[in-house]
């Protein structure tokens, strides 16, 4: 619908024009506001047509999400077998008892069935079918290529960072072979595709993984530009030639935080030192860098916000993401900050009557929400608009419109 520009009144009518068997809609807490507008507007059109919620929300309050009446079932966890073995069911009017991995209404009581274990083996999983998609559509405004899609390569994170909002994925590290990987990256350049964004939530997790992956793209000798998101302490200088060497053109980093105190805080395991070193290795290598900032933390003061800006200013990223940390359902900050009393189950109430615009509640200790929005629209002012960035942005005039319009938004709107 965002790639097509497709809002409600011209859903409507796709509904009409072509009637679907069953609806499926993905869902995080925080969307649910537009899952249950567009859930209603289904059962409007087509009222006897199953409405489906996949996603990270369904595995939390499934009582309070199925209480509206537009939503039938709930797809807890990985989908591919779960819905797969759902629509068999539901093709052949069988009782949905038996389908491991939901959630749904009988006769007025809610039936959750056992969950359906992890993929153990994700090269059995088939590629998206980017083909049923508008595939030129997609863009980015820091890719450097045009169109881009995502691609998943691994899934589960080994870490414990405290704000993990993705449970339902587990903490087992699965990944996908080289070969299946490299095989996946030249069907989308047969699309037409040049430029991937490898959404693993860690990518360089095994290191011997990276360096496969690598080779394997150098040795088939495609030509594909890719993203990848890692931690500071799992690359080296020689993994970073060879992700550079393979088409490797920018490094998402998760930093989170501007000293060690505020690191160890969250969970992150991770240093400031480490950060650093990351980041020379990085730029040294040729690479470009992202970096991720949080605010808002648990215990945060001023004091520790000004050392954020500093960190900022020494590693320089290229690119710079900042935003107020939000305690989902199922993180250990969410379980943290009710037993302290610094909130209550405000995500209870929000999903009974979900309303558009929610502010989630923040980590309200030592700074208020107008401190910490003050200080992100600051710092990004002040990071975005230094004449060498606005000068180097300005020679790439083809995405520089689209730049523009993004670093307005942020600054305008930081949260």
């Amino acid at each position: 619908c965002q790639a097509e520009q497709i809002g409600y009144r011209k859903l409507g009518r796709v509904l009409v024009s072509r009637p679907p068997d069953v609806i499926g809609i993905h869902a995080m807490t925080l969307t649910l506001p537009d899952v249950i507008r567009t859930a209603s507007m289904v059962k409007t059109i087509l009222p006897a047509t199953p409405v489906v919620l996949g996603g990270p929300h369904t595995i939390f309050y499934q009582a309070e999400t199925l209480s509206h009446s537009s939503i039938d079932i709930l797809v807890r966890g990985e989908g591919e077998n779960t819905f797969t073995h759902l629509l068999e069911h539901l093709q052949n009017n069988v009782d949905l008892s038996s389908v491991r991995g939901i959630s749904f209404k009988l006769q007025g009581k809610i039936v959750t069935t056992p969950d359906q274990e992890l993929c153990s083996d994700l090269n059995s999983l088939p590629f998206p079918a980017r083909k049923l998609t508008p595939v030129a559509r997609y863009r980015s405004v820091i890719a450097r290529h045009s169109p881009i899609t995502t691609m998943v390569t691994s899934r589960g994170c080994p870490y414990r960072c405290t704000f993990c909002s993705r449970p339902h994925l587990g903490k087992q590290f699965r990944t996908r072979s080289a070969a299946n990987v490299v095989d996946e990256m030249e069907v989308c350049r047969k699309l037409g595709i040049p430029e991937i964004l490898i959404y693993d939530d860690t990518f360089t997790v095994q290191p011997d993984r990276v360096v496969d992956i690598c080779r394997e793209i150098r040795r088939r000798k495609l030509d594909v530009t890719f993203d990848i998101r890692a931690r500071v302490d799992t690359i080296s200088a020689s993994m970073l030639h060879d992700l550079k060497q393979a088409g490797c053109d920018r490094i998402h980093y998760g930093v989170e935080a501007g000293n060690d105190r505020m690191m160890e805080a969250i969970g992150k395991s991770i240093t400031v030192a480490q950060v650093k070193k990351a980041f020379e290795m990085t730029r040294e290598t040729g690479i470009s860098t992202l970096a991720y900032f949080m605010v808002g933390l648990p215990g945060q003061k001023q004091a520790d916000l000004d050392d954020t800006w500093e960190l900022i200013k020494r590693i320089n990223p290229d690119y710079l993401h900042l935003t107020m940390l939000s305690p989902f359902p199922g993180s250990a900050v969410f379980a943290q900050g009710i037993k302290q009393g610094i909130f209550t189950d405000f995500w209870r109430d929000f999903v009974l009557k979900p309303e558009p615009g929610y502010q989630t509640p923040y980590w309200k200790e030592h700074l208020s929400r107008e401190d910490l929005l003050q200080f992100m629209a600051a710092v990004y002012r002040k990071f975005y608009m230094t004449p060498r960035r606005v000068i180097r942005e300005m020679g790439n005039i083809r995405r520089l419109p689209s730049k523009i319009k993004a670093g307005l938004s942020m600054l305008m709107n930081p949260n």
